[in-house]
């Protein structure tokens, strides 16, 4: 019965030390790429060609999100800007 504890132990451990870290990673990030659309968007997430984007309110999400593809007419250009804390929008 020990054994089976020890082992629930270690994998509770395995999942909650990625999650933690990486969210202190995230919450350490101050670059992000920023698109020249209209609103002004912050990336979030690339997948492929696509950029899954956030629209900007200052260092604030303002709660709409969008897929924005790179060979769109016009392409958006992407500028790397230091945001001292990105912040996500409040219900």
């Amino acid at each position: 019965m020990m054994a089976l504890g020890s082992i629930a132990i270690v994998l509770i451990l395995l999942v909650w030390f990625p999650w933690y870290t990486g969210e202190l990673q995230a919450k350490a990030q101050k670059r992000f790429w920023v698109a020249s659309t209209y609103p002004e968007s912050v990336v979030l997430r690339i997948y492929g060609d696509r950029l899954i984007c956030g629209g900007l309110d200052g260092t604030k999400l303002d709660g709409s999100f969008f897929v924005v593809r790179l060979d769109d007419e016009p392409r958006p250009v992407l500028t790397l800007t230091e945001i001292d804390t990105l912040q996500a929008p409040r219900d």
